[in-house]
């Protein structure tokens, strides 16, 4: 014995009542009509544009098209350059958009991203790589030889000065002011300034 299908000619589903599948059946309950199909209601979506702003508002430059508050949504840390996907209802409900922000803020001065208003010198050195890649990737500036480090130019007038295992270190906060150079090459590079100034 076959089982009788849906009345409604391009439905396969099988018959639940009244001639028609659950669904047929659920939107005439709901409707009057079978065939209505009613717009999908978000109680809690946003305008796009305002869901972009709420991002934009806690330091996250959106990446892809708004997913609804629930979802991941991905973007780019405006502060640590870092590719997050927070959700936006994390974000709207004051848990910040970027983690690894978040986790520099509360870690401390020992943490290469906290900043305390100001990039520290294993931060710069981060924010190098990430923008300009692996110092490995590119010839030594002085030698031609592979490089192995991103070394600074001394060339910022606002150069930042801190004190590494008892040694105080010239950076700079401008990636572009690294050069990328072999071990040999940049300590003599360092040595030569050190000894100039």
């Amino acid at each position: 014995m076959t089982k009788a299908i849906c009345s409604i000619p391009t439905c396969p589903e099988p018959h639940v009542a009244r001639g028609w599948c659950r669904m047929h059946y659920e939107r005439w309950r709901a409707t009057g009509d079978p065939l209505a199909v009613r717009p999908r209601w978000h109680p809690h979506r946003l305008p796009d544009d305002e869901a972009a702003a709420c991002m934009r508002a806690a330091g996250i430059e959106p990446l892809e098209p708004y997913p609804g508050t629930q979802h991941p949504w991905p973007g780019t840390c405006l502060t640590c350059g870092t590719e997050v996907a927070p959700k936006l209802a994390n974000i709207r409900s004051g848990r910040g958009g970027c983690k690894h922000c978040a986790v520099a803020k509360n870690a401390g001065p020992t943490h290469y991203k906290w900043n305390g208003g100001s990039t520290g010198y294993e931060s710069a050195h981060q924010r190098i790589k990430r923008q300009r890649g692996k110092a490995a990737d590119h010839l030594c500036v002085e030698c031609g030889q592979a490089a192995a480090q991103w070394a600074y130019d001394h060339s910022d007038p606002d150069e930042r000065l801190c004190t590494v295992k008892g040694q105080e270190l010239a950076y700079s906060t401008d990636v572009e002011r690294y050069q990328p150079m072999c071990y040999l090459c940049h300590k003599a590079f360092d040595g030569a300034h050190a000894k100039a100034s």
